[in-house]
């Protein structure tokens, strides 16, 4: 990574002024990996002591997966590794994004997202139909309940194209189709076209504290519907797969691209620490009315904190961590796939380590032969279809 030297990162403000910065930080790809490893884990672990039993997994292991469960998710909040990426996503995006007016800026941004992300998407949905059959033809019963899907439904399979679950909780459930982990990368598609949106419309002098204004209400009255209590069917997709529950966050993690405000949060990283420290002892051993809300709150100053970590990693270089790197460059199918190939392995008895390691090989290979080339023909496709035109243009 080239290091602060490389790119001045005045202080500024707007998210059309905020720097522009578009080289590879190897430290953000650690901390993808790391988070990726951390979400798999969690699965593994508990679909191997659920199906081969506990001596599946050394004791430490099988500990610290529990210990963090019950530290990060008392109430089943969202998955801290989760949260943690959805604030990730905000800065990245953001971080080499759109800057400017113009269809010639809209359009190379959205060839660059589209053949980033959905040929993945496409092949992680496929992947989870493909691992449910798979598995159910071993036990239907585990099949079932590791994937949290019981049938391949044609529309449901629809509404998972169209981005339906994202918005509407009733097709949550029924779009797992093998793969439920997807439901959170199906909700980041959408906040990157709402990221355009805004661009296209509000971001602007005088107009911007619209964006802001909305996305602080859209957190406040989240964590009023909280208090007032929900279903869990709803809770769950407000957690996991609601872009009403992402949004906050996300847009979070395109504030901590603008220097002045990663810095106030810098200075007060002790406070969120305390505050973090008292929110979670009021929440596992106060029970609390409405803890879900205070559990909301917590989020909130996690996500903060995440917030800083990811600008402090961004600003230094990271050496001797290539191969750490390596996997979060990779990181995206990692996550995106590991479900249907982990509860499938665990199923048919394989290991818990060497799931972990078809895991690894898995998202590397991907990361070459798809990730790789689609990314080149994005940037192709712009070139050609963009830049070179809007500079004959010019």
């Amino acid at each position: 990574m080239a290091g602060r030297s490389a790119q001045n990162w005045p202080v500024s403000s707007g998210i059309t002024a905020d720097p522009l910065r578009t080289n590879r930080a190897d430290g953000i790809d650690v901390l993808r990996a790391l988070l990726a490893l951390w979400v798999v884990l969690t699965h593994l672990v508990s679909w191997c002591v659920a199906v081969q039993g506990p001596a599946a997994v050394p004791r430490w292991l099988a500990a610290t997966m529990s210990f963090s469960g019950n530290l990060f998710q008392p109430v089943g909040e969202l998955h801290p590794g989760v949260l943690a990426f959805i604030v990730l996503s905000g800065y990245c995006i953001h971080r080499a994004g759109l800057r400017g007016p113009g269809a010639g800026a809209m359009t190379g941004y959205a060839f660059r997202r589209f053949f980033r992300i959905m040929p993945v998407y496409y092949l992680a949905t496929v992947a989870g139909v493909i691992g449910f059959v798979v598995a159910s033809r071993q036990s239907p019963s585990l099949a079932a309940m590791l994937s949290g899907t019981h049938d391949i439904n044609p529309s449901c399979v629809a509404a998972k194209a169209l981005f339906l679950p994202a918005l509407y909780p009733g097709v949550y459930e029924c779009s797992f189709l093998g793969n439920a982990p997807l439901a959170t990368v199906l909700v980041e598609v959408v906040l990157y076209v709402i990221y355009a949106a805004a661009f296209a419309g509000l971001a602007w002098p005088r107009r911007e504290a619209a964006i802001w204004v909305a996305v602080g209400f859209l957190f406040a009255a989240s964590v009023a519907i909280l208090a007032w209590g929900v279903s869990p069917g709803i809770y769950g997709w407000w957690q996991n797969g609601s872009l009403i529950g992402f949004v906050p966050y996300w847009w979070l993690g395109v504030a901590f691209v603008n220097p002045a405000f990663a810095a106030m949060c810098r200075r007060r990283l002790w406070l969120l620490a305390v505050a973090w420290a008292a929110l979670t002892a009021l929440l596992m051993w106060g029970h609390p009315p409405g803890g879900i809300a205070i559990a909301e709150l917590r989020k909130l100053v996690f996500a903060i904190g995440i917030g800083v970590l990811i600008r402090a990693l961004d600003q230094d270089e990271l050496k001797g961590w290539g191969a750490v790197a390596l996997i979060g460059r990779a990181g995206y199918g990692l996550y995106a796939l590991h479900a249907p190939l982990t509860y499938t392995l665990v199923i048919y008895g394989a290991p818990w380590w060497g799931i972990l390691v078809a895991n690894l090989l898995m998202c590397l290979a991907i990361h070459r032969t798809i990730e790789r080339p689609m990314i080149r023909c994005g940037r192709f496709l712009r070139e050609r279809l963009v830049a070179r035109p809007l500079a004959a243009g010019a």
